[in-house]
């Protein structure tokens, strides 16, 4: 079976990957990639599941603190840097949340108002490695807001030059990005633009809107578009694009494909035009949405499909690159039940993943998890109300 995935995941030559008019007529060009994952999702045959413990040796819990300022109730995107794990809740309490490696509650960046350093209605955040800061997206008021990491004191603000509903933003290599998801009145539209922190005008953009199959939407938004393993690298890619793109100090290059006959053409997504009823009909009988990348040790994961229908790995450490495509990742390492899955795969270092998980939510948790569990008495004392659990898998 190997063999015949091995046959499936070969070099991909850019032409082949980005279409004549994703190419023509851009800004910045396009890094060519010869070495590009490319994953057959018509020819690979599906799995059942995907086990955790085939990929990792070892996994810690990180229950995460629960005090009165620390409330969570959904957790949209986890990051992690320097010793701290910064958690997102767009839904509920609209705040960053930091925490250090064993789950203890620092503080919470900013707060909510319209005084200096306070906000509105954060979409995103994104860090800056090198300066010790982190942007916080307002939409609401079309700006930035920056704060130290180290003290989480408010730094500075800045005010974006045209409002075109960015909602993620990426720092990296010393420059800001952007999505794009609102046309403009001029025929050029484009996917992704940088921000320039100085002044808050757009400057340079890549992707012309026909990689996204000429969608330019405010719907289908969660957990698509930037995925921040890398640092210097961070993934892009938006809800109809077949290609992942790496957002690199030269410019963007492709990074993996997924080839498929069900993949909705351009003319399907002009047929749906914004139209709720018919985009749900594209999403519910193709296969698209490309989201939830994690890039390990010698192993990329990602979700496939809009409402997570398809878990792939594509397996690169006998040197081999073997695709698998998988109903769901097992969570075998926590408990008995194989039938068990992952949640989401939220983030990674060069030791490990990141998981997000509500423990407290499973019903006589002490029968299901695993007996020889090293954290399995702190799991155990969980309330229903405690904040969702980081589950560590590592390499090693």
């Amino acid at each position: 079976m190997y063999n015949a995935m091995n046959k499936t995941l070969r070099l991909f030559i850019l032409v082949l990957i980005i279409t004549v008019s994703c190419n023509s007529g851009k800004k910045k060009e396009i890094i060519e990639n010869d070495s590009v994952y490319t994953v057959d999702f018509d020819n690979i045959p599906k799995e059942k599941r995907i086990y955790m413990s085939s990929l990792f040796k070892k996994v810690r819990a990180i229950p995460l603190e629960t005090v009165d300022e620390s409330l969570i109730g959904y957790i949209n995107e986890v990051q992690v840097f320097d010793g701290k794990i910064f958690v997102f809740d767009n839904d509920h309490v609209n705040s960053v949340f930091v925490f250090d490696m064993d789950g203890k509650f620092i503080r919470k960046i900013g707060r909510a108002g319209q005084g200096p350093g306070e906000y509105v209605d954060i979409s995103d955040f994104t860090i800056d490695e090198i300066n010790h800061e982190i942007y916080l997206m307002d939409n609401d008021m079309n700006c930035i807001l920056v704060y130290s990491i180290d003290t989480g004191k408010y730094i500075k603000r800045i005010n974006l030059s045209e409002r075109i509903y960015n909602s993620y933003i990426q720092y990296s290599n010393g420059r800001l990005y952007a999505d794009v998801n609102l046309k403009s009145e001029s025929n050029e539209n484009y996917l992704l633009r940088e921000i320039d922190v100085l002044s808050g005008k757009y400057k340079d953009s890549w992707l012309p809107a026909d990689c996204n199959k000429g969608w330019m939407g405010t719907m289908f938004r969660n957990n698509f578009f930037f995925s921040r393993n890398s640092p210097n690298s961070p993934k892009y890619v938006q809800i109809f694009m077949d290609t992942v793109f790496s957002i690199e100090k030269e410019g963007v290059n492709p990074f993996l494909a997924v080839k498929s006959s069900k993949w909705p053409s351009k003319n399907d997504v002009k047929k749906a035009n914004d139209d709720v009823m018919k985009t749900g009909y594209i999403i519910d009988n193709k296969i698209c949405g490309i989201s939830d990348i994690i890039e390990g040790k010698d192993i990329i994961l990602f979700t496939l499909g809009f409402y997570g229908q398809w878990r792939v790995l594509c397996d690169n450490r006998n040197g081999n690159k073997n695709v698998r495509i998988a109903e769901f990742l097992s969570n075998d390492m926590i408990f008995e039940d194989e039938r068990f899955g992952i949640w989401r795969l939220c983030c990674a270092d060069e030791k490990g993943v990141y998981s997000i998980e509500h423990l407290s939510l499973i019903e006589n948790l002490d029968e299901v998890i695993k007996k020889d569990l090293p954290d399995r008495e702190k799991l155990l004392n969980l309330k229903d109300d405690d904040n969702p659990v980081i589950l560590y898998f590592e390499y090693e």
